[in-house]
C-alpha cells in the first residue's frame, strides 16, 4: 500500500483537549445554501455597498469548505497563487515571506486541487477578475 510506512509526525493531539467535531452533510449543505442565498442578494443588487466585501467573504467561505482550508490562509491567498499546472488547478499555500503571508509550520506549505464544484460556481472567473485589477494582488483586499 503506497501509505505503509508512514507515521504522522509533530505533537499527537493531547488526551485531555475534546475531540474536534466535523460539520455534518447536513450542516454543510445548510451553509452552502446561506452562502448562495448571499451570493444571489448581492447579484440583484439588494446589498448596495456591501457587495464587494460580502462576495469576497462568500467566497473564502466557499473555498475554505471545499479545500479544508483555514479562513485566514484563504484570505491571505494572492491572484498568482490560484495556479494550474497540466491541466490542474490548485491553491499555493507556499512560503512568502516576502508578502507578509504566513502559514502555522513547514507542514502548512502545500498545494491543494480546486475542487471541479468550485471551479463551476465561477471561483476561477472570480479570481480572473482579480488578476486583471492586480496580477499579483489580493484576492480577498477588502477582508
Amino acid at each position: 500500500m503506497a501509505t505503509d510506512g508512514l507515521r504522522i509526525s509533530g505533537k499527537a493531539q493531547a488526551e485531555d483537549s475534546p475531540p474536534k467535531c466535523p460539520f455534518s452533510l447536513q450542516e454543510l449543505t445548510t451553509l452552502r445554501l446561506e452562502l448562495e442565498k448571499a451570493r444571489q442578494r448581492v447579484k440583484d443588487g439588494k446589498q448596495p455597498g456591501r457587495s464587494d466585501v460580502t462576495i469576497e467573504l462568500y467566497w473564502v467561505c466557499l473555498a475554505s469548505l471545499y479545500t479544508a482550508g483555514e479562513s485566514a490562509e484563504i484570505w491571505q491567498l494572492h491572484a498568482d497563487k490560484v495556479c494550474c499546472e497540466e491541466g490542474i488547478w490548485y491553491l499555493d499555500f507556499g512560503n512568502a515571506k516576502a508578502r507578509n503571508v504566513r502559514v502555522k509550520n513547514q507542514q502548512s506549505v502545500r498545494r491543494v486541487p480546486v475542487h471541479g464544484d468550485l471551479m463551476k460556481a465561477g471561483f476561477l472567473d472570480f479570481v480572473e477578475s482579480k488578476r486583471s485589477v492586480s496580477p499579483t494582488g489580493r484576492l480577498f483586499p477588502k477582508i
